[in-house]
C-alpha cells in the first residue's frame, strides 16, 4: 500500500484541520479584542467622560430650575401683598452631593494629556454653587426679610428691580458654561465611534478633534483660568 494514495486525504484533513485551528483562534482573538473594547468603553467613556458631562450638566440645569424658581417669586412678591415668607422656601433643589468626579477627571486628564478638562470643569462647579446660592438663598432670603422686619428700606419694586436684573445677568453668564458640555460631548462622540484597544486610546490625545475641544476651553476660558 502506498502512502501516496492517501496524500489528497491527508492534505485535505489538515487544512481542515488548520482551518478550524485558525478559527478558535480567531475566534479567541476576537473575544478578548471585544473584551479590551468594552473596558475602553467603560474606563473612558461611561467611567470618565459620560461622567463628567453628566455632572456639569446637572450642576447648570440645577441652577436653572432655581432660577426660574426664583424669577417666579420675585413677580409673585412684586404682584401679590398676600405671599407668606414661608412660601419663599418652596420649589427649590440642591445642587448634588457629588458634584467633583475626581475619578473621571483623572481620568481624562490620562485621556487628553491635559489638565484644561478638569480646571475648566471646577469654573463650571464654582459658577453653578454662586448662582444657586444668589437664586435658592439669598434672593429668597432678602425677600423674607422684606416681609418679616423693617430692616430693609428699598420698596418691593426696587427689590424685584434689583432681583431680576441679577438673575438675567446670572442667566446671560451661565450660557459660557454650557460650552464646556459641547466639548466634552465632542470628544465623546469619537470614542463613540471606533472601536480603541487600550494602546490605541493613548494615540487619542494627538487627534485633531481633541486638541480642538482643549485648545476651544483654553480659548474661551483662559481669563478665568489666568485668575485661578
Amino acid at each position: 500500500m502506498c502512502i501516496t494514495e492517501y496524500l489528497p486525504e491527508i492534505i485535505s484533513g489538515t487544512f481542515t484541520i488548520l482551518a478550524a485551528v485558525v478559527a478558535v483562534l480567531l475566534g479567541i482573538w476576537g473575544f478578548f479584542r471585544q473584551k479590551e473594547y468594552e473596558l475602553v468603553q467603560r474606563r473612558y467613556l461611561e467611567e470618565g467622560l459620560d461622567i463628567v458631562i453628566a455632572t456639569a450638566e446637572n450642576a447648570l440645569n440645577t441652577f436653572h430650575h432655581n432660577w426660574a424658581r426664583s424669577l417666579e417669586l420675585l413677580k409673585l412678591f412684586r404682584d401679590l401683598e398676600t405671599i407668606k415668607p414661608e412660601d419663599l422656601d418652596q420649589g427649590f433643589l440642591a445642587l448634588p452631593a457629588d458634584r467633583f468626579a475626581l475619578t473621571a477627571n483623572y481620568r481624562l486628564n490620562q485621556l487628553t494629556d491635559s489638565d484644561t478638562i478638569w480646571r475648566v470643569f471646577q469654573l463650571v462647579i464654582a459658577f453653578a454653587e454662586r448662582a444657586n446660592s444668589v437664586a435658592r438663598v439669598e434672593t429668597p432670603t432678602a425677600l423674607k426679610m422684606k416681609l418679616t422686619t423693617d430692616t430693609i428700606e428699598a420698596t418691593r419694586k426696587e427689590m424685584v428691580d434689583a432681583g431680576l436684573e441679577a438673575l438675567t445677568e446670572l442667566d446671560k453668564e451661565s450660557h459660557h458654561y454650557h460650552s464646556f458640555v459641547g466639548e466634552l460631548q465632542a470628544i465623546a462622540r469619537l470614542v463613540e465611534g471606533q472601536r480603541f484597544s487600550l494602546k490605541g486610546i493613548r494615540k487619542l490625545r494627538t487627534d485633531p478633534i481633541v486638541k480642538n475641544a482643549i485648545s476651544n476651553l483654553e480659548t474661551k476660558f483662559s481669563e478665568q483660568l489666568k485668575e485661578h
